[in-house]
């Protein structure tokens, strides 16, 4: 038990490392983002996993037209001073947590980011 432990806390503090070394790399030749992951692949693989589901294009529009509708009973009479800023956010977190390969409240490197950089 307390060595599956240690294996997982060695995992998230790679993990940690990984995005403290991407966040240090320079933005200079970072124009050309898919050429970017494509190349970095190998030195980031959790980012660049994450990536591949952020980049990749919806297959049809039955996935834009659910965001929308979404959107729509975000801004009701009671709602109506939300910013197109909240508004985004609050769609983009909806589309997360219903994303199915991401478990967020487990094993989500965001989820323990704060307790990793704790430990480092």
């Amino acid at each position: 038990m307390l060595i599956e432990e240690k294996k997982e806390t060695n995992t998230y503090i790679s993990k940690y490392k990984e995005i403290q070394k991407y966040l240090k790399e320079s933005l200079k030749h970072r124009n050309d983002t898919i050429k970017y992951w494509k190349e970095n692949s190998i030195k980031y693989p959790t980012l660049y996993s994450i990536v591949r589901n952020v980049l990749s294009v919806a297959s049809s529009s039955v996935e834009i037209e659910r965001t929308f509708s979404g959107a729509k009973l975000l801004v009701t009479d009671n709602r109506s001073n939300l910013g197109w800023e909240r508004i985004e956010q609050c769609v983009l977190l909806r589309e997360w947590a219903n994303f199915s390969r991401v478990d967020i409240v487990e094993n989500s490197v965001i989820y323990n980011y704060s307790n990793i950089s704790k430990m480092v």
